[in-house]
């Protein structure tokens, strides 16, 4: 029942891929489910539950991960000959694992609508003198 548990785990990553994709197409769908709807519900509830501590708690987990990730493959480092495909399940769902809490935790941020159009429309004059100030002042060298 475990090994058939890994297995959809595994093969999970491949519609986590192609959802992702699809998503990526659409920045509008992202900007109003994903960036105003779901990102800031995660993003309040890890700052409420991890705000307080004095370090980055993701770094932390990174620590923690590059740690475990190398302790399991010295562990497991005689299943790559003998049990190869079992083996390859466990690194697949442990990547589709990754890749989808990545997705959800912060990722589908890149796929948004493009911000430049709103801050052009902040422009000001004094944007327009600091670059004829420096044009000017490259000129001098």
């Amino acid at each position: 029942m475990l090994k058939n548990k890994k297995t959809l785990i595994a093969f999970s990553i491949i519609p986590a891929f192609l959802i992702v994709k699809l998503l990526a197409q659409f920045p509008e769908f992202v900007e109003s489910f994903y960036s105003k709807g779901l990102y800031p519900l995660t993003s309040k509830l890890f700052r409420y539950t991890l705000g307080w501590l004095p370090f980055s708690f993701g770094d932390f987990i990174y620590a923690f991960a590059i740690i475990y990730i190398l302790r399991w493959l010295i562990v497991n480092r005689k299943r790559i000959f003998k049990d190869f495909k079992n083996w390859l399940i466990d690194v697949f769902a442990a990547l589709s694992v990754i890749c989808i809490a990545f997705n959800i935790f912060w990722a589908l941020n890149y796929f948004r609508t493009q911000q430049t159009p709103l801050f052009r429309r902040y422009e000001t004059e004094y944007h327009h003198r600091f670059h004829r100030y420096s044009e000017r002042q490259l000129l001098c060298f």
